[in-house]
C-alpha cells in the first residue's frame, strides 16, 4: 500500500500508474476532440509510448488505471462533455426530487417523503464515492456508473409523476 502513491521501483504500483497516465495524456493530446476510440487505450498504448519505456520494458496492453485517463484519451472532449452532462443531470435530478418532496408534504406520507429524500442523498453519495475511487481504477465501462445514473433518472421520473398526478412511467 505504501508504494501506491510514491512508487520509485520497478514493481511499485504508483510508479506504473503514473507512467500509464503520462502516456494516456499524450494519447489525449494527439486526438483531443474525439479520442482514439472506446476501448482502444491498451491497443494504441505502444504507439504513444514511443521511445519511452518503463524500466526498459513496454507496458502496452494495460488499461489506464484511471477512469478519467480512460475517458479523455478514448472518447476525447466530446466524450468528456457527454459523461459530465449525464453526471450533472443526475445530480440536478436529485436536487429536483428533494425540492418536490419538500413542496408536496400534504400529498404524501412522511415516510414516503423521507424515503425519497434519503434515497436521493444515498444515490448522490454513491455517485461521489464512485467518482472519487475512479481516479485510481479503470471503471469507466463498468456498469456501476450507468446503473447509478439509471436509478437517479428513475427516481426523478417517479417524483415528477407523483407531483403531476400522472401514472409512473414504466
Amino acid at each position: 500500500m505504501e508504494t501506491i502513491l510514491w512508487g520509485a521501483k520497478e514493481d511499485d504500483s504508483g510508479a506504473g500508474r503514473i507512467y500509464d497516465w503520462k502516456v494516456g495524456w499524450k494519447m489525449f493530446l494527439d486526438s483531443p476532440i474525439v479520442g482514439v476510440g472506446p476501448g482502444n487505450f491498451p491497443y494504441r498504448f505502444a504507439e504513444f509510448e514511443g521511445t519511452m519505456r518503463w524500466y526498459r520494458r513496454s507496458l502496452a496492453g494495460r488499461v489506464a488505471h484511471s477512469a478519467y485517463l480512460t475517458l479523455l484519451p478514448e472518447l476525447g472532449l466530446v466524450g468528456l462533455w457527454l459523461v459530465a452532462a449525464m453526471v450533472i443531470g443526475g445530480c440536478r435530478g436529485m436536487v429536483l426530487v428533494r425540492r418536490l418532496a419538500r413542496r408536496s408534504v400534504t400529498a404524501l406520507s412522511r415516510d414516503s417523503l423521507r424515503f425519497s429524500t434519503s434515497l436521493s442523498l444515498a444515490l448522490e453519495g454513491a455517485l461521489i464515492g464512485f467518482l472519487v475511487s475512479s481516479a485510481f481504477i479503470s471503471s469507466l465501462y463498468y456498469p456501476s456508473l450507468w446503473v447509478l445514473l439509471g436509478f437517479m433518472e428513475a427516481l426523478r421520473q417517479q417524483a415528477i409523476a407523483r407531483e403531476t398526478g400522472e401514472p409512473t412511467p414504466r
